[in-house]
């Protein structure tokens, strides 16, 4: 989850220079209500991985002394802390991905290919943002992220024939899915392990701090770019309704 997020925002911060000053020379500041929402809805997504990962924190060292003395049953309820918060970064992350869809040629004009290279993560028939929801649909949270390599390799279409490009999806699938655990299940001994490995491996701390990082750089472009009259939306404009759709 927090790989793709990452590689999203990373994707933005390199465009929005170029952006920002296309937007400046062409006056093409209607875009500034467009990329405020993107910003404000990626920050939502930084925050509810922070809040997730400290409750992750928080399971496991309740667990553990439930493991070692036993006064602690409720520990085992772990699933159930996060249980929510995956459903609203799951709503978060497919509301993400319906505004970069929609932004993405504008992007593409302004910042020629820097979006280009997000189509695998957030367009077509199979995709990893859609295989990331589909896994958090079912109530599961993944404790594994692909790799930068993994996620790089579906970004790179070039010269690669059908067969290839789905295995290279399915090499994502399988991460994500193999991975992850269930919040509707008591969390016992073994799901205990498989938290501490990824907050060990994964360092999902260092992730949202990265996350952060990126985020102020988006906000520092839309500031000097954007005055609050073209980011204030329109009363009455219809692109950022929120639509829900079997996946929600």
């Amino acid at each position: 989850m927090l790989e793709l997020l990452k590689v999203l925002i990373e994707t933005v911060t390199r465009a929005l220079p170029a952006a920002g000053a296309a937007a400046r020379t062409r006056r093409l500041n209607e875009m500034g209500a467009e990329l405020f929402m993107l910003y404000a809805q990626l920050n939502e997504a930084m925050l509810c991985a922070e809040d997730i990962v400290q409750s992750l924190r928080t399971y496991t060292r309740r667990m553990a002394r439930h493991l070692e003395h036993g006064d602690d049953p409720s520990a085992v309820t772990g699933g159930a802390w996060i249980r929510d918060m995956v459903q609203q970064q799951r709503f978060t992350l497919d509301r993400i991905g319906s505004t970069m869809s929609r932004l993405s040629t504008q992007l593409n004009i302004l910042a020629p290919g820097s979006i280009a290279r997000l189509a695998p993560l957030l367009r077509g028939k199979v995709n990893a943002l859609d295989i990331l929801l589909a896994v958090m649909a079912r109530g599961r949270f993944p404790m594994a992220e692909p790799s930068p390599r993994q996620i790089a390799l579906l970004q790179d279409q070039a010269g690669v024939d059908d067969h290839e490009a789905f295995m290279r999806v399915d090499a994502v699938r399988s991460v994500l899915e193999n991975g992850a655990v269930s919040t509707e299940h008591r969390w016992d001994e073994h799901v205990y392990r498989d938290v501490v490995r990824y907050l060990e491996n994964e360092r999902p701390e260092e992730r949202v701090r990265e996350i952060r990082s990126l985020l102020e750089e988006i906000r520092q472009v839309l500031d000097s770019t954007f005055s609050l009259q073209d980011v204030l939306l329109k009363v009455g404009d219809r692109r950022f309704r929120t639509a829900f759709d079997d996946r929600i």
